[in-house]
């Protein structure tokens, strides 16, 4: 399977793990961000919340690990998204903020894929086992 799976959707939403990532947030950020220009560059319409908050972060001088706010401001984007991508980085199982957003994607029983960032290769989640955070 490839990215193939995510092309159907009109707004696909990267999920990734972020202010507990083993290489820091910048790392996380940068890693996330790229992999959602290939997926764009693949014409898959493709929108990362983190690629987004930590570069406003920086410039607006916001606090980088504000979960309240960084969820308020994600709800739009998950709710306007037809599906979610979880990048396959070091701790996204573990990753509050990756079980939140699973977890909203799943209330409103829209599809969730996991994308492997060296491989290129996204599989379907099967099953839905993610729980509220």
């Amino acid at each position: 399977m490839s990215v193939e799976l995510l092309r159907p959707f009109k707004l696909v939403y990267v999920a990734s793990p972020y202010s507990g990532y083993a290489e820091g947030i910048d790392a996380a950020y940068e890693e996330v961000a790229d992999l959602t220009g290939q997926l764009i560059k693949e014409g898959i319409p493709a929108i990362s919340p983190i690629a987004h908050s930590h570069a406003v972060c920086e410039c607006a001088g916001l606090d980088h690990y504000d979960h309240d706010l960084w969820l308020k401001m994600d709800a739009p984007l998950m709710e306007a998204c037809d599906a979610i991508c979880v990048v396959e980085m070091a701790g996204w199982a573990v990753s509050k903020g990756v079980r939140i957003e699973l977890a909203a994607f799943a209330n409103a029983e829209k599809p969730a894929f996991i994308l492997n960032p060296n491989t290129f290769v996204c599989e379907r989640l099967f099953p839905m086992e993610w729980s509220h955070a």
